[in-house]
């Protein structure tokens, strides 16, 4: 009986709601891109970890958790303190695209080492302008036990990297994207 009650209470901890991550345009998710600066050879601004979103690059994400194998929400960058990105966004109010055969695939239960993750979805990004135009891009959206989200970013190998003021490479889409972003839900007004 005991191995009865302690089957069930841990089912019960693994039900969790994910309402607390419901974020609409008027109190999105707000985070700022990982990576630091290095200087690096021609001017490009090169991080270990983040291609293509230069320092400071901020992703805005609304999230419907009641929609996340349709349509979850969109993105949005802007640059440093909110400003307008100077080669033009990478992503204006683009939708997060569910993947439909993830949904009977293994991939949907994607889990990283470490704790604090609730629950991974990977949706795919189909941007109509921008540096990302036509290109395939995929978003690894992250809920986080804490309330926060991180989201990853990924467009190309990430061997493509453009310095922060080229933007003839970024408009003719010749820059691989990749980019951490740590979220925290803005408040409303």
């Amino acid at each position: 009986m005991r191995t009865v009650l302690a089957l069930f209470a841990t089912t019960l901890g693994a039900c969790t709601s994910l309402d607390a991550f419901e974020a609409d345009a008027t109190s999105p998710y707000v985070g700022v891109v990982l990576g630091q600066d290095v200087s690096c050879d021609a001017g490009v601004d090169c991080s270990y970890l983040r291609r293509g979103f230069r320092a400071g690059t901020e992703l805005t994400l609304t999230f419907d958790p009641d929609a996340v194998s349709t349509s979850p929400g969109t993105l949005t960058t802007r640059a440093a303190g909110g400003a307008a990105e100077p080669c033009g966004a990478t992503f204006d109010g683009e939708p997060l695209r569910a993947i439909e055969p993830l949904a009977h695939d293994v991939l949907s239960q994607l889990t990283f080492p470490g704790d604090g993750r609730l629950r991974t979805f990977v949706y795919a990004l189909s941007p109509d302008a921008g540096p990302l135009a036509g290109r395939d891009a995929y978003a690894f959206v992250s809920l986080m036990r804490d309330d926060s989200i991180e989201v990853r970013v990924l467009s190309g190998s990430g061997a493509r990297a453009c310095g922060p003021t080229d933007c003839a490479r970024y408009q003719s889409g010749d820059c691989d994207f990749f980019g951490v972003f740590r979220m925290t839900k803005r408040p409303s007004p």
